[in-house]
């Protein structure tokens, strides 16, 4: 049995976790799935039997993350890291499925399985109606510990978008800013440029579509040396914005 845990995963006391259910603090909700049904799927290349919809979740969470709803060249991301093109198909996540009262009410009163067996509110090719039999290649190609998958995939997409949001935005924390110097001349002009804008305000719209169409999915790099030559401990940002109490 694979238990999935969905939902806050806080160490609260009783009275915060009461107080949250009642309704006169933040909501909170957490729930555990146990999941039974075994399918075929991959890990570390090996053939490894996971939970049905364990699986089914991490690889449509996975796919969001990467911009892959859409994509079927699952092959291509197997093969040599510089054969494979994204663009190639268009993987620009699919429209919202409208859903009307009537939907709703419907997967209310049917038991949990039977709502994850409903193919109608899957992607049309994230079935989770397959049998259990089935081969599936994106479980090959999302294989979550395989090398290829995440260099050549994960790392490269964040590595990619990142760049482009780099370029365009000049958001902050950067991995490129390393001192208040930086930080300074990284930062578009706020008299000219209003927060969040393309940082370059002669850009043309085309040029800006054709970087944008670049972006997959929403994954970016952690930037872990944004004012990495700055001592953080001995200036104002120790108190407003990360203050020592935090980690005491």
């Amino acid at each position: 049995m694979i238990i999935v845990f969905l939902g806050v995963a806080l160490h609260i006391d009783v009275l915060q976790i009461t107080s949250s259910q009642l309704g006169n603090r933040d909501s909170e909700v957490a729930m555990l799935i146990e999941d039974t049904e075994m399918v075929n799927s991959y890990m570390d290349g090996k053939e490894y039997k996971a939970a049905k919809f364990a699986l089914s979740l991490r690889l449509q969470l996975w796919k969001e993350h990467l911009g892959l709803l859409d994509f079927k060249d699952w092959s291509s991301l197997m093969d040599d890291p510089q054969e494979i093109h994204l663009d190639q198909e268009d993987t620009r996540q699919s429209s919202p499925v409208t859903m009307t009262e009537a939907d709703i009410r419907s997967f209310e009163e049917k038991e949990p399985d039977r709502v994850l067996d409903d193919a109608g509110r899957t992607d049309k090719d994230d079935d989770m109606c397959r049998s259990s039999t089935d081969q599936r290649q994106d479980t090959a190609a999302l294989d979550p510990l395989s090398d290829q998958c995440y260099y050549n995939v994960w790392r490269k997409t964040a590595e990619t978008n990142t760049q482009i949001y780099r370029e365009l935005f000049h958001c902050v924390p950067d991995d490129t800013v390393h001192t208040f110097e930086q930080h300074r001349q990284f930062l578009p002009d706020p008299t000219v440029v209003p927060h969040g804008h393309i940082a370059d305000p002669d850009m043309s719209e085309k040029e800006i579509c054709q970087r944008l169409s670049g972006i997959r999915g929403h994954l970016v790099n952690f930037p872990t040396e944004y004012l990495k030559n700055e001592n953080l401990l001995g200036s104002y940002l120790r108190e407003t914005v990360t203050p020592m109490v935090i980690f005491t």
